[in-house]
Order: C-alpha cells, then structure tokens, then sequence
C-alpha cells in the first residue's frame, strides 16, 4: 500500500477488528477518523504532580514518563483510523473497587486488538486504555520494574499506556463515536441506573497492509 492511499473503514480487515474487539468483551466499537481526536494539552496538568492522582509519575505510560501530547499529536498526524472501543458500566460499580478489574478488561482488549492490527493486518498500531498500568498491574510491587531497574515490563501483553496522560478529551472520545457520556453518568432508560462507560482505542497506521 502506498503512503498516501486512504484504506476504506468498510474493508474486511479493519472490520474484523471490530468484531474481535466485541468478542474480547467490548459493548461497542467504532472505526472513526484518527483526524478527530482531540487533544488538550492542559488535561495532562490534572494529573500532577500537585494533583491527587495515584498513578502520576509511577509508570511509563503516566505523566511525566509519558508521550508528550504535543509529540502524541504527531502520531496521531500519521494514523488514518482508529478502533474505539467501549464497557458500558453502572456508577456505582466505576466509582468502587470493581473499577481496577473493569479497567484491566479494557487494557486486555485494546493489547489484542493491537495485536491483531499488527500481526495478521501488518498495520503499525498504537493502543492507549483508561487507567494507570501501576495501579491496574503492578498494584502490590514496590515500584516499576522499567523505571527503576530498567527491565522489561511483565505485564507488556496486556498493559498500554493510559490515554488521559497524552492529553485526550474523553468527553469529545465518546461524542466521536456518538456514545453518550457525563463525568457523573447518564441514566439509563432501561436500568433506571446511572450508567457511565471505559474505553480504549487503537490507533492504525496503513503501512504494510496486507
């Protein structure tokens, strides 16, 4: 595939992605435009170091070890689609400790999605997931095994950097795909429960198709 063919989002193969995405678990997943997501470079500020979060500074995939969001919105420059994918869950579960084991469904998604994208369809593919892989993985060690001994990761298989730390807009990640999202949950009809949701996408570069 030549570098400046634009692969079609109804091709077989990106379409796949979609239903193994739905098949790890997945309520929804959509192929969007790469050229939509929004990034802002000050929602990486919120997550430290003078801000609560417990995940700033503890993993690679977190501030200040992160992408830059001025350099992620070069990769992003260079991607055409992007697999966004979503759980649906009820508040009361996203706000107690259920939240990790959820998070950690999103992270296992995204990495074999990825891994799909790139192995079986030669894309160069790029997952980021909601949470902090030190908090969701690494819980229980003392520190991070690539910051402090400069070793690889044991959770490299399913762990991917989190997508608040390169500065993307959730709010506008969800209108993107027409997902309905409020930072306190949005009622469900059926339920009569709030319901709010965690997502993950992979970014597609076309390099390679096969």
């Amino acid at each position: 595939m030549q570098k400046n063919e634009t692969l079609p989002a109804q091709t077989p193969a990106l379409q796949g992605l979609i239903r193994l995405a739905l098949n790890c678990g997945a309520d929804a997943a959509r192929l969007v435009s790469a050229t939509g997501l929004v990034i802002r470079e000050e929602l990486v500020q919120l997550c430290g170091p003078d801000r609560a979060c417990p995940g700033y500074g503890l993993s690679p995939g977190c501030p200040p070890h992160a992408l830059p969001p001025a350099a992620f919105k070069l990769l992003t420059q260079r991607c055409t689609w992007m697999l966004l994918f979503k759980i649906d869950v009820a508040m009361e579960l996203l706000l107690g400790p259920e939240r990790k084991a959820i998070a950690r469904r999103v992270h296992q998604i995204c990495a074999t999605v990825e891994d799909a994208a790139t192995i079986q369809l030669g894309l160069t593919a790029h997952g980021y997931a909601a949470g902090s892989c030190k908090e969701l993985f690494c819980g229980a060690a003392g520190g991070c095994t690539v910051l402090t001994h400069g070793l690889p990761c044991p959770h490299a298989q399913v762990a991917r950097p989190s997508l608040s730390a390169v500065g993307v807009d959730f709010a506008e990640l969800a209108a993107l795909a027409g997902w309905p999202y409020a930072l306190n949950g949005v009622l469900d009809p059926h339920s009569g429960r709030m319901q709010g949701l965690m997502a993950g996408f992979v970014l597609l570069e076309e390099t390679g198709m096969r």
